[in-house]
């Protein structure tokens, strides 16, 4: 079970990273006036990057319950996983509401100066969650 988890773990960043490529693609595209090519690239990763989200959140639910990590001590920078966890809610909110008013200028920032760090913090207290499961 702890190794398929750590594997589940590893591969969930590896695509978050995989997203963040996109993501990056996507809020390039919007700045240099291609939003076509943009919306057709944030068309194709929407199912990833919220199968993605849905599955690290229940990936470190089940790091947190089986293994009894305190997220409240495992942090990055001054988030810990909660807060980071609550932060995405809201930014996947906000990017929704710049789909909708069709504001691309809002849209590339969430999408680049919010989202994308995000999810590399994620990346970074995966790997901090990792190296704590893997020492037990």
């Amino acid at each position: 079970m702890k190794e398929t988890l750590l594997d589940d773990l590893n591969s969930m960043s590896f695509r978050l990273g995989k997203i963040k490529d996109v993501i990056q693609e996507v809020s390039i595209d919007l700045q240099v006036g291609n939003e076509g090519r943009a919306m057709l690239l944030l068309q194709g990763i929407c199912n990833s990057i919220d199968d993605s989200i849905d599955d690290m959140v229940y990936l470190i639910g089940q790091t947190r319950d089986l293994f009894g990590l305190d997220y409240s001590h495992i942090a990055h920078g001054d988030r810990n996983v909660d807060k980071m966890i609550q932060d995405l809610k809201e930014n996947l909110l906000q990017i929704i509401a710049a789909l909708e008013q069709k504001d691309l200028v809002l849209l590339s920032d969430l999408l680049e100066y919010r989202l994308n760090p995000l999810l590399s913090s994620f990346q970074d207290i995966t790997k901090v969650i990792v190296s704590k499961v893997s020492n037990n």
